[in-house]
């Protein structure tokens, strides 16, 4: 009988020491778990840019290929121009950022030069002319090689004469989207010999 109870103590003690162990193992799993959390949101909080264009790109790939076969088959408006009509607001964002680019690396440079010392500035603008030269003499010596090879526009005969482009009035209203920046910069020095 004794032996019954001490077997039955130790079974117990036992269950409730694999309880324990148990819960403690739940714990230990569910604040790992928790930090995992952590660092997984603070990851997409420092990187949610990122995230984002991943994301944007993913959709467009999926979106390109869902809709591809439809572009291609449709009669009533062409391919080409349903193709027109999707990248004209790509189109539009990469001409922005054209803007944008120039007095953002203007400025960037000239504060880089402003904080500079003059033996510094010497070194780096002796480098700099260097490096223009050579990338030009680089993109001349190649444009050549591949103008000669490639032979851009022989394969027109002279006597052909250039078909007439049908152009709609849709086409005149991207245009004048496409090149507003530049218009307002025309109007902007047109104004300025005026006065």
């Amino acid at each position: 009988m004794q032996t019954n109870v001490n077997c039955h103590c130790n079974r117990s003690a036992r269950q409730l020491l694999d309880g324990t162990v148990f819960a403690v193992i739940i714990t230990h799993y569910s604040v790992n778990m928790t930090l995992k959390d952590n660092n997984c949101l603070q990851w997409l909080r420092g990187n949610l840019l990122l995230f984002l264009i991943m994301v944007g790109v993913l959709i467009g790939f999926l979106f390109g290929i869902l809709i591809n076969d439809t572009v291609q088959n449709s009669t009533d408006p062409s391919p080409k121009e349903i193709a027109m009509f999707i990248s004209f607001p790509g189109e539009i964002f990469l001409r922005m950022l054209k803007l944008i680019i120039l007095p953002l690396i203007v400025s960037s440079i000239i504060v880089a030069v402003a904080v500079m010392d003059n033996k510094s500035t010497g070194k780096l603008g002796k480098r700099a002319l260097i490096y223009y030269m050579s990338t030009t003499i680089l993109a001349v010596i190649l444009g050549i090689i591949l103008v000669s090879s490639i032979k851009p526009g022989a394969t027109k005969s002279a006597g052909e004469s250039k078909e007439q482009q049908h152009v709609e009035a849709i086409h005149s209203i991207f245009d004048l989207i496409r090149y507003i920046p530049y218009t307002t910069d025309i109007f902007i020095q047109y104004s300025a010999e005026m006065s």
